[in-house]
């Protein structure tokens, strides 16, 4: 692995790290909780009404996210979709994110870690 590509998985790494510091440290799971929802129903489904391809994008992105930076609210994501989607665009838009959310995440840890892994097991790995 040349020089060029170490540097990638380093930047990726710390961005990856920046990323969970801040979502916990602003407190994300205070903002999406089910009592929020409840709270701003009538807005949210009103924009979502009037603005349906963006809430998608935003539903999705927001799920994608939850699932990188390791924040535990994919349940109340999963509930609000199907609140705010209907039962079964909700469910799949929530299991789209969620596939997408958990291939990026492999991708990710395996480029940052599969080559290292490999080299200090490499007895192990031999196959």
């Amino acid at each position: 692995m040349n020089m060029i590509d170490k540097k990638y998985i380093v930047v990726a790494f710390l961005l990856l790290i920046i990323g969970i510091v801040i979502a916990w440290w602003v407190g994300v799971i205070d903002y999406i909780t089910l009592e929020e929802l409840k709270t701003y129903r009538v807005d949210l489904q009103n924009f979502v009404h009037n603005h349906y391809l963006l809430s998608v994008l935003i539903y999705m992105i927001t799920f994608v996210s939850a699932i990188l930076f390791f924040i535990p609210i994919t349940v109340v994501l999963t509930i609000a979709g199907g609140f705010l989607f209907g039962p079964f665009v909700g469910a799949f838009y929530a299991n789209i994110a969620a596939t997408l959310g958990s291939v990026v995440l492999f991708l990710l840890i395996r480029y940052l870690f599969g080559v290292w892994l490999q080299h200090r097991y490499k007895k192990e790995l031999v196959t």
